[in-house]
């Protein structure tokens, strides 16, 4: 095996470019920014106010900085003609380095045309500077996530700018404790963040768009982690090094990048709405998550991570530079089942926005105990966090083929809306989730729980000034200004009906997955929503709803689940090349089934179909298991 290659922790070593200072008995000792502050006045980019005296902790201004800049990059002086802001005067003072710099685009003035030269710089604004740099010196940028507490803190446009820093090491954050980091966006910067900055900025410069950062080896002790000085500038040299997996972890600067077991959580950078999942390429699109889920960690490399995404035989691949890895012994919360009044409750834990919250998702089986708490990654499959048993139970709403026909009247939808929320619209449009039922083979149950759900009983922006009940085109980058606008809330269920009957519910539609709502796995909650609980938060509506009307709907149809792959559904129950209608390629299809027939060759299931001109269709029972519910 090859030595690693092992390097130091001063970036002195690595930047040739910049000189050695020596070392003085100045104001500078003992600085935690000494070795930075020093390398920039070595380079004449900064200088004392007199012998010893570099003052590291006084303000600066945005002048003092767009000079520093312009020294660093040693910027041209602009043409005569450039035009001047009223508040610089040419030749004077420090307006050399305020034209440089603003001729390279790194800084701007203010509407007025002033530049306010004399105004402190706050650290965000610094970090825009820093970034025009990387952009004029054509260097790559790369959006990570922002791992700060105070994120809320940094200026919305200036997000993006604070990401790229933080991808280069140039903005690494001030601890706070339990892991935490603080930025401080607002605060004023100091000359020795400057010089700092600069510094850091030189280095990926200089090397072409490299992090600051380098791979180090954490050991995980008493719920921290206590990361080793030693770096690497290799993932391979840090993985060779990694001498106990159980206990120890790769960092690149302050994300952890390879654990031995523990949570994935996505988080991906400003501008980005979602985590996309890939399979393992990279080029093939699963699914797609919403910032702050819960995803289970397979393993990964210096790359990408490979996730759980729901079902245990669903593995998926996301980005490194998009996700959190938090390995088990440092986990402080996560998502929870447990069981309340003998229903389901899911308790989800927010690992960004640090918020909890909770819905029911549906009835408790008997194997599941009372003040027992569950992990479960699939809503299928629940594995007791005290005891260690697993109970697998499926949601009998999650899992009906949403083809099926409710038993419930308009009169009984709007009663439900009436004792609830009476102010809603819902409660005069029962008619209509009947209606668009009868047209296109929706369920109508399904249909009103979904608007409830997503229009908050139709009381949503979106549902007030656009009609929309079902958040259709409502893109997570910009729900509002995207989301179609109906001339009225009934035009808007039957064309959610008609568009559902098409798409979500018809095989060979790529946005099909199975007509149930599902999970990331399966069902329409594949494609449709980046909540990967959004269907089991509409089957949660559906069982309110039954339960208020005494249980019209619930076990009224029988529930079978495909247990091979390429089985064929067929136009009539004898097997020939001239009765498939179309094949379910992968086990874990739902199918509802309607009735049983004998046959010379044994049992056949009549089935709803999910083919796209037929209702109805037969498969062999050899290939079905019945679902049983409580």
């Amino acid at each position: 095996m090859r030595k690693p290659f092992i390097i130091v922790l001063t970036l002195l070593m690595l930047f040739a470019l910049i000189p050695a200072p020596s070392v003085a008995a100045d104001d500078l000792k003992g600085h935690n920014l000494e070795t930075e502050m020093r390398a920039v006045v070595e380079l004449g980019i900064m200088k004392g106010y007199r012998e010893g005296v570099f003052a590291p902790n006084d303000p600066i201004t945005r002048g003092q900085f767009a000079t520093f800049v312009a020294r660093a990059l040693k910027l041209p002086s602009p043409p005569p003609t450039q035009e001047n802001f009223d508040d610089v005067t040419r030749g004077v003072g420090l307006a050399d380095g305020i034209y440089r710099s603003a001729a390279a685009g790194i800084v701007s003035g203010y509407p007025g045309n002033v530049f306010k030269p004399d105004q402190r710089i706050t650290r965000e604004q610094m970090a825009v500077m820093i970034d025009r740099a990387l952009a004029y010196k054509s260097i790559k940028r790369t959006a990570v996530y922002l791992p700060f507490i105070d994120v809320e803190q940094i200026a919305p446009s200036f997000r993006e700018a604070v990401s790229h820093n933080v991808y280069f090491g140039i903005i690494k954050g001030n601890p706070v404790g339990q892991g935490q980091l603080r930025f401080a966006p607002k605060e004023d910067a100091t000359r020795a963040h400057a010089a700092a900055f600069i510094y850091r900025m030189l280095y990926v410069i200089n090397s072409g768009g490299e992090q600051v950062v380098n791979y180090q080896i954490a050991t995980i002790s008493n719920g921290q982690l206590s990361v080793a000085p030693i770096q690497y500038l290799s993932y391979a040299d840090a993985l060779a090094n990694l001498i106990d997996p159980n206990s120890q972890v790769i960092v690149l600067g302050q994300q952890v990048i390879k654990m031995n077991n523990g949570i994935v959580v996505a988080a991906p950078p400003p501008g980005i709405a979602t985590l996309q999942i890939y399979e393992e390429t990279m080029k093939t699109n699963l699914t797609y998550v919403s910032p702050g889920t819960e995803l289970r960690y397979l393993g990964s490399d210096d790359k990408k991570v490979k996730v759980q995404i729901a079902d245990s035989n669903t593995v998926g691949f996301v980005k490194q530079n998009e996700v959190l890895l938090i390995p088990t012994p440092i986990i402080k919360q996560q998502s929870y089942y447990d069981v309340v009044n003998g229903e389901i409750r899911h308790v989800i834990y927010d690992h960004l926005k640090r918020t909890t919250g909770a819905y029911i998702y549906g009835p408790a089986p008997k194997q599941m105990s009372h003040g027992e708490t569950y992990r479960s990654w699939n809503g299928i499959d629940f594995v007791g966090i005290n005891n260690n048993k697993t109970v697998t139970y499926t949601q009998y709403f999650n899992y009906l083929p949403l083809q099926t026909v409710s038993n419930y009247t308009a009169e009984e939808l709007n009663a439900y809306v009436a004792h609830f929320r009476p102010d809603s619209p819902l409660k005069d449009l029962g008619h209509v989730f009947i209606q668009a039922q009868e047209l296109y083979g929706v369920n109508a149950l399904y249909l009103f729980s979904k608007a409830i759900h997503e229009s908050d009983w139709a009381t949503s922006k979106i549902a007030r000034e656009k009609n929309n009940l079902f958040g259709l085109n409502a893109t997570d980058s910009d729900p509002e200004g995207n989301a179609d606008t109906f001339v009225s809330m009934e035009a808007c269920i039957l064309h959610a009906a008609r568009f559902l009957s098409t798409t979500y519910f018809s095989i060979g539609n790529w946005r099909y997955n199975g007509a149930v709502l599902g999970n990331k796995s399966k069902g329409l909650n594949v494609r449709y929503a980046s909540d990967p609980y959004w269907g089991q938060k509409i089957a949660g509506h559906m069982n309110r709803v039954d339960k208020f009307h005494n249980r019209k709907d619930y076990n009224k149809y029988v529930i079978g689940i495909v247990t091979s792959d390429n089985v064929n559904v067929r136009t009539q129950p004898v097997v020939s090349p001239s009765t498939v209608q179309f094949t379910h390629l992968k086990a874990g299809r739902y199918v509802a089934i309607l009735e049983e027939t004998v046959q010379p060759d044994g049992l056949w299931y009549k089935i709803i179909s999910d083919h796209a001109t037929s209702k109805e269709g037969f498969i062999n029972s050899n290939f079905v298991q019945k679902l049983t519910f409580e």
